[in-house]
């Protein structure tokens, strides 16, 4: 059997919320954070690019089975919402009530295997991820098997600047090495973790062999390829970790994220390696003109899959969002069949 068909049916599950609905906003300021809870308004805001995300897929990636656009309860008017791929998921569909509501995307994305109908191969997108260049079903899992990179890192705390992001990350590594024995697990699986489709990171990779523990796995910060049979594995193993991390309303240090889901299966060896120069994770400078490397990653198709963070943009963000929404147009002129 081919890889391709055998990864016949494979769904895309897209979280968003509308950062100034009324409603939800009156929701939200029912609760504080304090603490060592992320409450920042950057996790609410967007980039107003959700009608490119979809017509990205149309164009990109027309075979997907279904979409499944996760929302507190709102969606944007454009929306074709009776489309027959498109199925509207609303937090309280399948987030357990004990956990309602929620602010933070940690407690939806440790349910979303709970989503009525999703596939068993699926992959996960935020709202600021995305296909610029033309994928294929194995281009997201072959064989069965999730594509990833397999990237270790010699630093669990990657970006300084946000204090829960760093800790949730040293959270993942040390469910990670309570769970697996390193050397095993790369013995067993050497030709995934030592291959030239690691380009750059490949080096990394030899060098951090001789340390007996995971020091850390570098996340790629694009659409994940996941299996619910994973997500079902962590709950087994991890409930009173999942369980309280669900429980944080707004994002906390205590918290674990998805990419310890990525991280088990590269682990177990349940993966497959993809070229790390296909994908690319971007983070938004205030100055408009500093950004040109996202402008071309978006309009020349150099990457499959990408990210653009905006979490670190406090000044100029109408100008900086205004430009890429006019790349975005661009490149992505057509109106999708997801729109009205």
């Amino acid at each position: 059997m081919s890889g391709e068909k055998k990864n016949a049916g494979i769904d895309f599950v897209i979280t968003w919320v509308d950062g100034s609905d009324p409603e939800w906003l009156k929701e939200k300021s029912k609760y504080t954070s304090g603490g060592s809870q992320d409450n920042s308004a950057a996790r609410y805001r967007n980039l107003d690019l959700l009608k490119y995300w979809f017509r990205a897929v149309d164009m990109y990636a027309p075979w997907v089975r279904k979409i499944h656009f996760v929302t507190w309860g709102h969606y944007p008017e454009w929306l074709n919402t009776e489309h027959q791929k498109i199925h509207i998921v609303k937090h309280s569909d399948f987030i357990p009530e004990k956990y309602l509501p929620v602010f933070s995307s940690h407690p939806i994305e440790w349910n979303m295997h709970r989503i009525k109908g999703l596939s068993n191969n699926f992959v996960y997108f935020n709202d600021d991820m995305f296909i610029t260049d033309k994928v294929k079903p194995s281009d997201f899992f072959y064989k069965g098997l999730p594509r990833d990179v397999a990237a270790m890192n010699a630093f669990t705390f990657v970006w300084p600047e946000s204090k829960v992001t760093d800790f949730v990350l040293a959270n993942d590594m040390y469910v990670m090495n309570q769970h697996f024995d390193k050397k095993n697990s790369i013995k067993k699986n050497i030709s995934k973790w030592y291959n030239l489709s690691l380009g750059k990171y490949l080096f990394t990779n030899i060098l951090l062999l001789p340390w007996p523990k995971f020091t850390g796995i570098k996340p790629m910060h694009v659409a994940m390829s996941l299996k619910k049979d994973t997500f079902k594995e962590l709950w087994d193993e991890e409930y009173e970790l999942l369980d309280r991390t669900c429980s944080h309303r707004f994002r906390d240090m205590e918290d674990v994220n998805p990419w310890l889901i990525e991280f088990w299966q590269m682990a177990k060896g349940e993966f497959y390696p993809r070229k790390a120069k296909e994908v690319q994770y971007f983070s938004l400078s205030p100055d408009v003109d500093d950004n040109d490397a996202i402008y071309k990653a978006v309009s020349e198709s150099k990457y499959k899959l990408i990210c653009i963070n905006d979490g670190y943009v406090n000044e100029n963000y109408d100008s900086v969002k205004g430009k890429l929404c006019s790349v975005m147009d661009k490149k992505f002129a057509q109106k999708s069949q997801f729109e009205i």
